[in-house]
């Protein structure tokens, strides 16, 4: 599965790059709101919630593996411990996708 599948995005956008950039700037913006959510949410429906916004966006843009990452955060957030290490997996992710997308 790869980072960033830029051929979803530029079939999106019909390969126009002023709509391409922004919509990367539209989806950098997302991102940082919802990892910020998800590091100060304190209960498993906000987490959830951030979880579920992200993984969208991620997906509707080719970043798979950041999607993949948000996908059945549902129970698996039951607890503080349990949405730590999830927020450390989606945050590797966003590290990753960060150095693909620039």
């Amino acid at each position: 599965m790869q980072i960033f599948d830029k051929a979803r995005l530029q079939s999106i956008t019909g390969g126009n790059a002023a709509i391409e950039s922004e919509l990367m700037q539209l989806f950098r913006e997302t991102l940082d709101k919802c990892l910020t959510e998800l590091k100060i949410a304190s209960d498993q429906e906000t987490f959830h919630a951030a979880c579920h916004e992200l993984k969208g966006a991620a997906a509707n843009l080719g970043a798979d593996r950041l999607s993949e990452a948000c996908t059945g955060v549902g129970a698996a957030a039951a607890t503080l411990e349990a949405r730590a290490a999830i927020f450390a997996q989606i945050e590797a992710e966003v590290a990753l996708l960060r150095a693909e997308i620039g």
